[in-house]
């Protein structure tokens, strides 16, 4: 309930912001490097972990556009649609085991941006989800004695800060959480194994990205251009 009410108040506060004063609104572009991660929730678990893997960071990437706008001078509000890849791996050559999860989102995250001193930003905010592809690699003596089923929607949030060492260039570091399970599965109960397994699965990820955003054109008033300030104040007297 909680993660819900916050995920419609940011969403809120982005709408109403960008309907306020399209002057303050930037664009940009975006790109970075992840590590994605798999961790699992298992609702029946006897005997205790027999089927929880411990899975392995893949490395993976990201990118977008990003659409900024700033309230104040320490507070603004960034949505950053992209393409995010998430996923994990598991290899054992010894025991031939092998499973490698590489799966693509189109992410709209809708970031708060809080901005304490010259150059530092906090950034946090949530991540909607919508699964684009899914390629999984898996051993062929794997074998899954029960149902598989992905979710087509994701939810995450994000918690993070970025450096900004040029007047439009920022680097970003940020730790993303998922909220919502990407994938279930069912083991049903056997001899060796006990009684049915539910198993959930949620990406995570860290990122390292670049931010860069477009130089926009003034429309203001410029007391040195007094040809075009005339021609401007002609114009208006003769309306």
């Amino acid at each position: 309930m909680i993660k819900n009410t916050i995920t419609g108040v940011i969403l809120l506060l982005t709408l109403v912001s960008f309907k306020i004063n399209a002057q303050k609104l930037t664009f940009g572009c975006k790109a970075g490097f992840d590590l994605a991660y798999i961790t699992q929730e298992i609702t029946q678990d006897y005997p205790p972990s027999f089927y929880k893997h411990n899975y392995q960071a893949r490395p993976s990437c990201d990118f977008g556009v990003l659409v900024n706008y700033q309230f104040i001078n320490r507070l603004q509000v960034q949505i950053e649609p992209g393409l995010t890849v998430k996923g994990a791996q598991i290899i054992d050559n010894k025991l031939h085991f092998r499973e490698i999860y590489n799966i693509g989102y189109l992410n709209m995250p809708t970031t708060i941006i809080i901005k304490p001193i010259k150059r530092i930003n906090i950034e946090t905010g949530v991540e909607l989800g919508y699964l684009t592809f899914k390629n999984i690699d898996v051993s062929p003596f794997t074998t899954v004695n029960g149902y598989v089923k992905f979710k087509n929607f994701e939810t995450s949030g994000f918690i993070g800060f970025s450096i900004n060492p040029f007047r439009k260039f920022y680097v970003t570091f940020r730790y993303t959480e998922a909220f919502t399970p990407f994938l279930s599965t069912m083991m049903y109960s056997d001899p060796i194994a006990g009684p049915t397994h539910y198993y959930k699965y949620f990406n995570k990820y860290f990122s390292i990205g670049a931010r860069n955003f477009f130089e926009k054109k003034s429309t203001q008033f410029h007391p040195k251009n007094k040809k075009n300030n005339c021609i401007l104040l002609d114009s208006k007297k003769n309306k």
